[in-house]
């Protein structure tokens, strides 16, 4: 996926790697191809898949690689797989999570994942936790955890006005555990707590957010997308992110509101654990089902006194330096020189 009007920031991480090596390698020269997200039904998928795969396979016969990098399983690794036993070409392949966790259940994609994957020169994944279940699942070894990278020239801890209490960024879906958002905004609007919500996803959801809007007129601001500078505004527009996902394989946007020096109240789904430190630059929810314990860090947080707060933004850029795109691109050039 690449970055559109409808959502511009989807796959924007692999945009940014693609910008970030194609200004600092001057070893090696680098081309991108990605499919625009946009919004259509499920004809308009099939038709918007076959038609990118059509360009694919046409540029290929085009054009020689030495290494091509494959962000997202379907349906590019099938395509390249031919074109690199033809060419002598490499393949690396990072998995992000959703080309995973959500084909798994079908036995016959399982076994055709396993097939072209076993054939890749190098697999990448985003998280500890997902390496883990992807081992188990395909007996595939994975070469290396790296994750997608924040850009540190984009999202950085700015000094202007808290306009929100609390900001949560991402899909409305029950994945990302936005049906315990919804219940926490109008819960926390009791105690005066103001949100800032950005992202789009299931329309009962956004009906909800309307809703909630309307009943309490100056706490809740929704937003259906932005770009990545806007974002970072709203990150530091924001005392703390709140990211209650059921299933995170990395969790970029919570990395990114770190980078903000936006402290995160997450759980430590994935990739989540690898990023959130309790009480050093945000807290932990332990239990995605215990609404209770949810509000009642959600008050703690709110009530927490400035010295104190001040700690936790403080430690927030530090403890993530790893995950910078600078560091991952870097690695990704080793990783190419390799090959």
């Amino acid at each position: 996926m690449a970055p559109s009007p409808e959502k511009p920031s989807s796959g924007i991480f692999v945009t940014n790697q693609y910008e970030y090596l194609k200004r600092h390698d001057k070893n090696n020269s680098y081309e991108m191809m990605g499919m625009y997200r946009q919004f259509t039904n499920l004809l308009g998928s099939i038709k918007k898949y076959i038609a990118y795969a059509g360009k694919v396979i046409r540029h290929l016969k085009q054009n020689r690689y030495d290494i091509i990098h494959v962000h997202y399983y379907f349906p590019l690794l099938p395509l390249t797989y031919f074109y690199a036993r033809k060419k002598g070409t490499k393949t690396v392949v990072t998995i992000h999570g959703s080309d995973f966790y959500e084909k798994m259940e079908n036995k016959l994609f399982k076994a055709i994942y396993t097939f072209f994957l076993n054939k890749s020169d190098y697999i990448i994944s985003v998280g500890e936790e997902m390496k883990v279940d992807f081992e188990k699942a395909l007996k595939v070894p994975v070469s290396e955890v790296l994750s997608a990278g924040v850009d540190d020239e984009v999202f950085f801890p700015l000094k202007t006005e808290k306009l929100y209490d609390f900001l949560y960024v991402g899909s409305l879906i029950d994945r990302k555990g936005f049906d315990v958002v919804l219940k926490v905004i109008e819960e926390s609007i009791q105690f005066g707590c103001r949100w800032c919500v950005v992202g789009l996803g299931l329309k009962k959801y956004e009906a909800e957010l309307a809703r909630i809007k309307q009943a309490y007129p100056g706490y809740l601001t929704y937003i259906p997308a932005l770009q990545q500078t806007e974002l970072n505004l709203i990150n530091n527009q924001s005392k703390w992110f709140f990211f209650p996902s059921r299933n995170e394989p990395f969790g970029l946007v919570a990395s990114e509101a770190l980078f903000s020096g936006t402290p995160v109240i997450s759980t430590p789904s994935g990739g989540l654990k690898e990023q959130v430190f309790e009480n050093v630059n945000g807290f932990l929810i332990n239990d995605v089902d215990d609404y209770n314990s949810i509000i009642q860090l959600v008050k703690k947080a709110h009530n927490m006194t400035d010295a104190e707060y001040s700690k936790l933004r403080e430690n927030c850029s530090s403890s993530n330096s790893k995950f910078s795109l600078r560091y991952v691109c870097n690695r990704l050039i080793e990783i190419y020189d390799s090959l």
